[in-house]
Parts: C-alpha cells; structure tokens; sequence
C-alpha cells in the first residue's frame, strides 16, 4: 500500500503543503507529475519557454527524489486516463495534492477526485500557493471584497492578528526534510523527454529563482520604471511553485 502526492504548481519538494502531510501519513509515499495534454494540446508554440521551463525543473526534481531513496513518476496524458492507469498498476490509500485555483483546473480536480472515491481511495488537498484562499478574507456580511485597498486592510489584519496570537505559520516553512524517509522505495520509469510531448528547447533565458535583500527592500520604490532593474524577475518561480 501506498499514498501518491500529486505535483502541479508546487515543483518542490522544500516547504511543500501537501507533501508535507502525505509524508507523514501511514503509508510509503510516491510523488507523480503529469504533463497535461488538455493543457499542451493548446500551445501552438513548440518551443514554449513556459514548457522548457517546467521540464528542466521536473528534471531537477526527479534527481532531488533520487537523492532521497525515490523516483518521480513523470507521466504525460489526459489526467483522467493517467489516474485510471495508476490505479489499475498500484494498491494506493490516499491522494495528497496542493490545490489548484483556476476553472480548468477545479474541473480536473473534481473528476479525478470522484474516480478516486468510486475506488474507496481518498482525496486530500491542501492549502499551499497562497496566504489566504478566497473564503479567508471577507466583509463582514460574508461577501467578497470588490474594493482593493479595504481588502488589503482586511487582508494585513488577518496577518496581524495571527502573529498577536502566536499562530503566524503563515511564515514559517514545512519541515518536509523531517519525513523523507517516508518517500517509496522504487525503481526508475521512463523518463518524458521533450521530444516526447511534441515540443522543442526554448533559448529564451529563464531568471534565476533568487534574488537580493537590496532588491525587496527598494521594491515599492523602483518596480514601476522599466528601465530600472528593479524587480525580483521571481514570477515564474511562484507561478509554478519552484519556491
């Protein structure tokens, strides 16, 4: 018996939400990755940077599992058909993944979630790529706010009020490396080369996922002149959850 974590926009094994609970579940756990065709379908870009980029950071990934005893299943499909097959190949307790946000994604979900129930396996998703989700932080009468800055009043305070009351988690990271030994033992599967999917490497140069204490400190004040090089270039590394 195994659980399975399932890796979207959260390409990390450090201070990873879901992985954090799986690892520290009852059973070895499997960590997979699905290159989407419902999505890839869609680029008509062969050499999309955006793809270059997830796969060379699906690559890292793999050789950080390996470090840790484990393989990343690497898959590429229609979510739905590559779930059917996982089932059908393993005895699995539990799904553990991060939540996804966006309308295709929601409906991904949904219908891989009830597969999973008709086969008695559970489904456990965690909050991850956000400080707040979207029923955290709203007026009093319980409706959301279509104002920004009441918003971001409301949004602060409920950060404040957390660190007042010794809760402020919100900024402390998931101590994953505690449970790695956690991750399944096995053996190495084929890996999704580019070619593969039908795509080509982009030479379009990808930023680095740091940055310096220099650059946030002046942020506010130099993120709005293009010839200022004055922002933390990290909005690809938060997009897809590399940090």
């Amino acid at each position: 018996m195994i659980n399975i974590f399932w890796h979207r926009r959260d390409i990390r094994i450090d201070d990873n939400a879901g992985l954090y609970h799986a690892l520290k579940g009852d059973h070895p756990v499997q960590a997979i990755f699905i290159f989407d065709t419902e999505i890839l379908s869609k680029l008509a870009n062969k050499d999309d940077a955006r793809v270059t980029f997830i796969h060379d950071e699906i690559t890292k990934l793999q050789d950080k599992y390996r470090k840790n005893g484990g393989q990343l299943w690497v898959y590429y499909g229609k979510p739905i058909d590559v779930w059917k097959g996982i089932i059908k190949n393993n005895k699995i307790g539990s799904v553990y993944t991060n939540r996804d946000y966006e309308a295709y994604a929601l409906e991904r979900d949904k219908s891989v979630e009830e597969l999973l129930l008709k086969k008695n396996i559970n489904f456990r998703s965690y909050k991850d790529h956000v400080i707040f989700e979207k029923d955290e932080v709203l007026k009093k009468d319980g409706m959301p706010y279509t104002v920004f800055t009441p918003y971001k009043r409301k949004w602060l305070e409920r950060v404040e009020s957390r660190v007042e009351s010794g809760l402020s988690y919100y900024y402390k990271p998931y101590p994953t490396d505690k449970y790695v030994d956690n991750i399944h033992k096995t053996e190495d599967k084929k890996e999704v080369a580019l070619e593969d999917m039908g795509f080509l490497r982009s030479d379009i140069e990808i930023p680095s996922d740091t940055t310096t204490q220099k650059t946030i400190k002046e942020y506010s004040e130099k993120r709005n002149f293009p010839a200022v090089d004055g922002t933390s270039r990290l909005g690809i590394h938060f997009r897809f959850g590399t940090i």
